[in-house]
């Protein structure tokens, strides 16, 4: 997860040129991805918030480990419903994708009954595919 994590970024860092340049409309929907990811990853498990009482302090291991099962689950559902035709515009404004903002700021002790019910958001948001099958 570290590393696919790392990538979306290095990915974000490649793609912020072109973005400068020409504006992220012309972006390819997969490149439009990796910024979306890049930003939840950023505002979602990378920054603090001093001011916050639960997100002053690192989160435990296993918080920290679910918050990157969220974001990185949220990745490959979105790669697989633009792959399937779905816009970025479509994913972002989905409900559960505010569900992922500001993840350090759920309480530690309810943190896992938060990442059940935001996994269930997740896989019920993204679309069924043709055959039937859940992404």
């Amino acid at each position: 997860m570290r590393r696919s994590m790392m990538t979306i970024l290095q990915k974000e860092s490649e793609l912020e040129e072109i973005v400068q340049l020409v504006g992220p409309d012309v972006l390819p929907e997969d490149d439009k991805l990796s910024l979306h990811i890049a930003e939840y990853i950023r505002e979602s498990f990378l920054v603090q918030y001093a001011f916050d009482p639960v997100d002053t302090f690192c989160a435990p291991p296993d918080k920290q480990y679910m918050m990157m099962q969220l974001i990185t689950d949220y990745a490959r559902y979105g790669r697989e419903a633009v792959a399937g035709g779905m816009p970025v515009s479509a994913i972002a404004a989905l409900p559960v994708a505010k569900h992922l903002l500001r993840l350090g700021a759920i309480p530690d002790a309810n943190f896992r009954e938060y990442f059940e019910e935001t996994e269930r958001r997740m896989k019920d948001a993204f679309p069924t595919p043709p055959d039937g099958e859940r992404l």
